[in-house]
């Protein structure tokens, strides 16, 4: 269970209700990240948008490094270029 989640510059920091397993936590190549926007119009839906590129797509995120807190129920995900999105996986 997350018991909450906070999105830093550059980080993404998850909190857990119970501690994880060190060394498959603090393996970076254990998680996947993508980010993507949505087109606001007067219509219902839109497809996905790049941050950057602004054309129909998600954008996958390179996972730098993943580090696991001292008590082990807090994983901070560093994640270069997290920026402010619709919707971050």
């Amino acid at each position: 269970m997350i018991t909450s989640g906070e999105a830093h510059p550059n980080e993404l920091c998850i909190a857990f209700k119970f501690a994880l397993d060190p060394k498959t936590a603090a393996d970076a190549a254990s998680y996947t990240a993508q980010q993507w926007n949505y087109k606001w119009t007067g219509n219902y839906g839109s497809d996905p948008y790049h941050p950057e590129a602004g054309e129909v797509g998600k954008q996958d995120l390179h996972i730098a490094k993943a580090k696991v807190s001292s008590d082990g129920k807090v994983l901070t995900l560093e994640l270069p270029k997290l920026r402010s999105v619709d919707q971050l996986y």
